[in-house]
């Protein structure tokens, strides 16, 4: 098969993770496992069944504990969705916040790699005994290995991003995660 046309040579339609192929670069001639290679476009729905409740002025980051479905990007230490592979992506959350018995400010915002992200905070004014919904979406730059975390901060200790378990009064309905994150490579 030596000096064939490309269009002469066998078509593969899917890799095994087993599968080496070469790759040149900078005049190096490397070989790739199939296992290390991403295709197409990377993306990841996650999100947390948990409660997750805060300290009164000490930032944390949230958490999701379920990875719903996935192509190159996974949830490291519960809080880091990180990506295989380089590029702009799409960060959306939403995050059920419920306010005990009195006032606070919340804030949340991005930490890429450690480090909080430049205008990224949204700041709320939650009253006592009620529920909101936080949902915002950014675009970030991120290179293969990095990651994306959502931090948070209260004014109150009574402040919770709660989980609602299934409930059947006044009506059926499914549970209510605490936190949901979707990001996708655009």
């Amino acid at each position: 098969m030596s000096n064939l046309p490309i269009s002469g040579l066998p078509e593969i339609t899917s890799l095994t993770p087993n599968a080496e192929f070469a790759v040149a670069q900078g005049g190096v001639t490397y070989k790739v496992k199939a296992a290390n290679v991403t295709t197409g476009v990377l993306y990841g729905s996650f999100f947390s069944d948990l409660d997750q409740p805060i300290s009164t002025n000490v930032p944390k980051a949230m958490s999701a504990n379920t990875t719903d479905l996935s192509s190159g990007i996974s949830v490291v230490d519960g809080s880091k969705f990180t990506v295989s592979t380089g590029g702009t992506f799409n960060i959306q959350f939403s995050a059920q916040i419920a306010q005990g018995s009195n006032t606070a400010e919340v804030g949340i915002w991005l930490r890429k790699n450690g480090a909080d992200v430049s205008d990224s905070t949204t700041v709320l004014d939650l009253q006592n005994n009620t529920r909101y919904l936080f949902a915002l979406n950014y675009y970030l730059e991120l290179t293969s290995g990095q990651y994306v975390e959502l931090w948070w901060a209260s004014s109150s200790s009574n402040t919770t991003i709660e989980y609602i378990p299934l409930q059947t009064t006044p009506y059926n309905r499914p549970a209510v995660p605490s936190l949901i994150v979707t990001m996708s490579q655009v």
